[in-house]
């Protein structure tokens, strides 16, 4: 991000916040959910392995990868209200 920001004449800072009104993002959220996308996409669309997955969307740590995953790509859960 520092060096878009240094290209564009903008400070850090001002590029943060110009990111997260145009997306509705932080910069490493989208980043991130970029990532896990790109990852869903490979795990439904190929035969790569997990690792090769991994590495391939820029998470070379195989456990964090895995941790990710469970958070963002994991069905969400409703509670249940009484019966």
């Amino acid at each position: 991000m520092p060096e878009i920001a240094a290209a564009t004449g903008f400070s850090h800072n001002h590029l943060t916040r110009l990111f997260r009104a145009e997306t509705g993002d932080t910069v490493v959220g989208y980043l991130r959910r970029r990532r896990l996308d790109r990852a869903r996409h490979l795990l439904r669309e190929t035969t790569m392995a997990i690792p090769a997955i991994a590495a391939s969307v820029g998470i070379a740590d195989l456990q964090a990868f895995n941790k990710a995953c469970r958070r963002e790509l994991a069905p969400r859960r409703v509670p249940s209200g009484p019966a």
